[in-house]
């Protein structure tokens, strides 16, 4: 997520495992055009479907790669990303 961090930033610094996923989102902030713009107007936010359909996808198959007792090289690229995360959030800003 370019814009920001979510409830895991905290748990992932600390060295927890976590996942999860961000969906693109229509109207961000319910802004129908940038923040601020004052020509712009209010819309209700909104993800496709087959983004929501296949985020499901996503979470389902973390899920069993996460408890699987095999070895896996996307098990073992999971944790190296997270040392990565981890490097990227304890940076100074």
């Amino acid at each position: 997520m370019a814009a920001g961090s979510c409830e895991a930033t905290a748990f992932a610094v600390n060295g927890y495992s976590t996942t999860g996923i961000a969906f693109p989102l229509g109207n961000w902030h319910n802004a129908t055009t940038k923040i601020p713009d004052p020509e712009g107007s209010v819309g209700m936010e909104y993800i496709s479907q087959s983004d929501f359909l296949n985020g499901i996808d996503l979470i389902f198959t973390s899920a069993l790669v996460g408890y699987s007792n095999s070895s896996s090289p996307i098990k073992e690229r999971l944790f190296e990303v997270q040392g990565k995360l981890k490097d990227r959030l304890r940076r100074p800003i």
